[in-house]
């Protein structure tokens, strides 16, 4: 309505959608920092718009004032509140623009610019301020809904992806699955957004593996009744993947081998320590992860998370050499945080690996209207 109206594309039936997913014009499943040479699906192609272009020139805007000494990197991200979305489209925080400006005073001019820009894919911007929050842009909006919908065949037409793209899914929420009763809603929200996100890439001509092999039975028959086939089977990592993943640790000068009381853990990670000595080494690829990261404890039961990632990855380069590879891992908000730090560890355990490129794909969270109670997914169903 008025604004605030939004084109909602590819949306399963089987997904009831918040304003927390509603994007008023289509977005690119490319965030920043992401690799060239991944599948171009969602991107801008042919004059569409798109987010990731967008958000590249915003954070070009201000990489071009950044002063000596400062720290870059991604700064903006897309507005989803459907009460923000009243006021702006993107905002970069002021505790981002303090990081990246030394004395947290965006220099003058930076609005000016980011009203000039003129790049593909960028929608045209009606105003960018500075407020309390930080620097906020909103966009001609009456503008950018008059470009999509003058060109609705053009956003439907199916994107081309180039031969000899592969990408692993890794439902985050199914690892160390022990059966329904272990499930939340928003565990199955991730599910099923893997399961939608694998059939539009593989429409797309895209080789697309799905990861973990789901070993117990009753939640293999539940993903059936949903039409979600998942691969089953019990793939356990060889004892000497482990070994040479805490080898690899012992090595490591930010792993650290300590007693603890917790069963389990292999020893404790300082994280902030090693993005820190990264950032200074100004690596690109390690742009984006939540500066909150500290120490992170290592479990036998993360090892082998990485070890069936490992395994995945080395599979395909073995069996589709000349690849383009890549690796999404989608969770739920609630397990964001700690599948970062995994991440991380696969980065320190198998240093010797080619490096695949990582994105994260979040799932916010499922609110029940009236419940008194938390909902099973056996209830939901029902």
């Amino acid at each position: 309505q008025g604004q605030n109206a939004c084109v909602i594309l590819n949306v399963t039936s089987s997904e009831v959608l918040s304003g927390n997913d509603i994007c008023f014009f289509p977005c690119s499943a490319k965030g920043a920092g992401a690799c060239g040479s991944w599948p171009v699906a969602m991107e801008t192609v042919d004059g569409r718009l798109s987010v990731s272009k967008t958000l590249s020139a915003l954070n070009g805007v201000l990489t071009g004032k950044v002063g000596e000494g400062a720290r870059g990197g991604s700064v903006w991200f897309k507005e989803s509140s459907s009460r923000n979305l009243r006021s702006r489209d993107f905002l970069a925080p002021q505790a981002a623009l303090r990081a990246v400006f030394g004395d947290g005073q965006v220099p003058d001019g930076i609005s000016k610019d980011v009203l000039l820009l003129k790049c593909p894919g960028v929608p045209p911007i009606q105003n960018c301020q500075k407020g309390p929050t930080g620097l906020t842009v909103q966009l001609e909006r009456p503008a950018v809904f008059a470009e999509i919908l003058e060109a609705i065949p053009l956003y439907a037409k199916p994107p081309q992806v180039a031969p000899g793209h592969s990408i692993v899914l890794n439902c985050v929420p199914l690892h160390g699955c022990q059966g329904l009763n272990s499930l939340s809603l928003s565990h199955l929200r991730a599910i099923l957004v893997t399961d939608h996100l694998a059939g539009v890439l593989q429409a797309q001509g895209v080789d697309v593996h799905l990861v973990p092999a789901l070993a117990d039975e009753e939640t293999q028959r539940f993903l059936h009744q949903l039409q979600i086939e998942w691969p089953s089977g019990l793939e356990t990592s060889s004892a000497e993947d482990i070994l040479a993943m805490k080898d690899a640790l012992r090595q490591c000068p930010y792993a650290v081998f300590t007693e603890t009381d917790q069963e389990g853990v292999v020893c404790k990670l300082l994280l902030k320590e090693f993005l820190g000595k990264q950032q200074q080494q100004q690596q690109e690829s390690l742009e984006g992860y939540d500066l909150n990261l500290d120490v992170f404890l290592v479990t036998e039961e993360k090892l082998l998370h990485v070890a069936e990632l490992q395994r995945a990855a080395l599979q395909g380069a073995v069996f589709a050499p000349g690849r383009c590879y890549g690796i999404v891992h989608v969770a739920s908000h609630e397990e964001a945080f700690q599948q970062q730090k995994v991440d991380l560890l696969w980065r320190l355990v198998a240093p010797q690996t080619p490096p695949v490129p990582q994105k994260h794909l979040v799932c916010g969270p499922v609110k029940i209207p009236a419940a008194t109670s938390p909902v099973s997914i056996l209830q939901y169903f029902q």
